[in-house]
């Protein structure tokens, strides 16, 4: 890993591949249906191709904010159903998920978090046994209460999952979603060595996306979103190091960015 200084800035360059950010994510489940909770599931969708080998889904207590079950998603390979983009179901016990508040997680390697969601309440948690700090999840929004027909889902149109928006609406296992499109703009992944000429601006703790650039996206390390912002638009961040991402040429370039006092 290189170390970039720059005024106001550090970059940390790195190879995307090596951070799994080919496009997995949490896009719909259910956890409370009538009876005896017999069809609970969780879909994960990404990137077409994707093997997810290294990924697992951590289910987090609200109780005590530990994690109670794991479940691998190593058979598993995300087909292409839509634009380059799939989803897929992994097999576990149900009546499994508890029904609330609790979490889950999306982790890759056991011990980076990508994502940490929670229905019917906020959660905070190591999540695994590597975890050194407490997360915050994300509270979907939406919940379920002994419902057969519905899920909790994914919705809206755009290339990132925190793009979209969390809704209750007819379950789908195993296919995205009904109001979901997945736009094909990331053609593929590149590594970074020597980008400077990033589409940003950093003053003190202030973060500037350049006139020329779509969108960009700012992540904290635990892989949840913080921010997007459209041409021109700033955010003032709070000290620490973030992953920034955006496109050149269809091509999807990150950089870790620390924002020092």
């Amino acid at each position: 890993m290189k170390k970039i200084l720059l005024p106001f800035l550090t970059i940390l360059v790195f190879n995307l591949a090596s951070f799994s950010q080919n496009f997995v994510w949490i896009n719909e489940f259910s956890y409370d249906d009538a009876g005896n909770d017999d069809l609970e599931f969780i879909e994960v969708a990404g990137t077409a191709g994707t093997v997810l080998t290294d990924y697992k889904l951590y289910f987090v207590n609200g109780n005590d904010s530990l994690t109670y079950q794991k479940v691998s998603l190593s058979a598993l390979t995300i087909p292409n159903q839509k634009n380059g983009y799939g989803a897929v179901t992994p097999t576990f016990t149900q009546g499994t998920l508890q029904n609330g508040p609790d979490g889950i997680a999306l982790v890759y390697k056991d011990s980076l978090v990508i994502q940490f969601l929670s229905y019917e309440g906020v959660l905070n948690s190591k999540i695994t046994t590597k975890g050194t700090q407490y997360l915050k999840s994300t509270d979907i929004g939406v919940s379920l209460s002994s419902d057969d027909n519905n899920s909790v889902q994914l919705t809206g149109s755009d290339v990132f999952a925190p793009s979209f928006t969390w809704v209750k609406d007819l379950r789908t296992p195993g296919s995205l979603n009904a109001n979901q499109t997945p736009q094909p703009k990331v053609t593929g992944l590149e590594t970074i060595e020597t980008e400077l000429n990033i589409p940003f601006t950093v003053q003190k703790h202030k973060v500037t996306a350049a006139a020329n650039v779509e969108k960009i996206y700012i992540y904290s390390l635990s892989g949840n979103l913080v921010k997007s912002l459209n041409a021109e638009e700033s955010v003032d961040l709070a000290s620490n190091i973030y992953i920034v991402s955006y496109q050149i040429n269809n091509v999807l370039k990150s950089v870790k960015v620390l924002i020092g006092n």
